[in-house]
Order: C-alpha cells, then sequence, then structure tokens
C-alpha cells in the first residue's frame, strides 16, 4: 500500500480502517497522511508488535519474544511541538529487557524539519519521514518544525521466561503542556 493514495467516504458513526499488505516486509505507515474535512480521530498501531523491527518477522532460527498490540490515538498536526522530554523506561523487575533503552520516533511535519538531542543535531527530515534512536535515561529534544514523537518500549529478551510485551506512547511536546494544574481532592471517609 505504500504511496497508494485515495479517497474513502465515510458515513457518521462508521470507521475505515488502513493497513500495510499481510505478510509485507515493509509493513510500517509511517508518515502516511489522513485528511478529512469533518472532524475525526485516527488511531495507529499494530496488531502483534515486537520491538525492534528485527524482532518482527518469522524465519528460521526466530527468537521466540513476547509481542502484544499497540495502539495510539494520533493527535492532530496542530497540536505536534517542537521540544520534548523523553525518560525512559526503568528496567523490568525480571531484568529481561534489553539495556539499550527505549526506542524514540521523531515523524516530521514538513520538509527540512531539524531534529536535535541534546542540543545535537542528529537529522534533517523530510515531510513524513523519521529517525528512530534509543535513549536510556533522559533525552531532550528539539525540532525546527512541528513533529511527532513516540516512544516504544522494547520487547522483552527472547531468553525472557517473564512478561515483556511493547508498547507504543505519544510523548506530548512540552508547547502543549501547562504550568498549573489544579488536582481536586475526595474528604476522609468518602468511597467512590
Amino acid at each position: 500500500m505504500a504511496h497508494d493514495t485515495g479517497d474513502v467516504a465515510i458515513a457518521y458513526g462508521l470507521l475505515s480502517y488502513v493497513g500495510a499488505l499481510s505478510g509485507s516486509i515493509d509493513c510500517d505507515l509511517t508518515g502516511s497522511t489522513v485528511s478529512s474535512d469533518k472532524p475525526i480521530a485516527v488511531f495507529s498501531g499494530h496488531e502483534r508488535a515486537g520491538i525492534v523491527d528485527s524482532l518482527e518477522f518469522v524465519y528460521p532460527n526466530h527468537p521466540n519474544v513476547s509481542r502484544d498490540q499497540m495502539t495510539e490515538q494520533m493527535p492532530a498536526q496542530e497540536n505536534w511541538g517542537k521540544q520534548f522530554v523523553i525518560v525512559a523506561s526503568e528496567q523490568d523487575s525480571y531484568k529481561k529487557r534489553p539495556a539499550s533503552g527505549d526506542i524514540i520516533r521523531v515523524i516530521a511535519a514538513y520538509d527540512s524539519t531539524v531534529v536535535l538531542v541534546g542540543g545535537n543535531q542528529i537529522a534533517k527530515l523530510d515531510k513524513g519521514s523519521y529517525t528512530q534512536f534509543p535513549v536510556t535515561n533522559l533525552a531532550y529534544i528539539e525540532t525546527s518544525q512541528p513533529a511527532l514523537v513516540v516512544k516504544y518500549l522494547r520487547t522483552a529478551l527472547s531468553d525472557a521466561d517473564s512478561p515483556g510485551d511493547p508498547d507504543l506512547t505519544v510523548v506530548p511536546p512540552l508547547e502543549n503542556m501547562s504550568t498549573f494544574y489544579s488536582l481536586p481532592t475526595v474528604a476522609d471517609g468518602v468511597n467512590f
């Protein structure tokens, strides 16, 4: 389905599914564009993912790894940002996740988007393209133009006898954060 375009009419309350060709080696739709003349919600993910990509496909001597469905609602492009803080996931209690950290993917909304990590340029991206890299601790990401940043929790190592499913999380940009939050509290003795 790469590079295909088309129009789909969707009646109110219904949905449409777009997916990569089954069995395709490159079944990644990262960078795809969805537009609508009415409000819609777009969800992205994978039905049975293994993170990193090399764990994804079955082949001889393929490691037996944990896989899971990953789904996230994608923010509208006007909610993408230019400043992000990443806090890497801690090692699981079984110590079975790879020590090489989470995978961060930065996806460009516009051509010539410069990506900086910790003040160092790591990529210059065109619209719809991405760069990805591991993060083992903290990372400050800046982009010259709005981008979408997602964080993947890696699959547990192939010899794991413990849980270790992958995960997908959209990282909110700092521009969308507030400096003040109000949290309601419940009086003592009140159950809900």
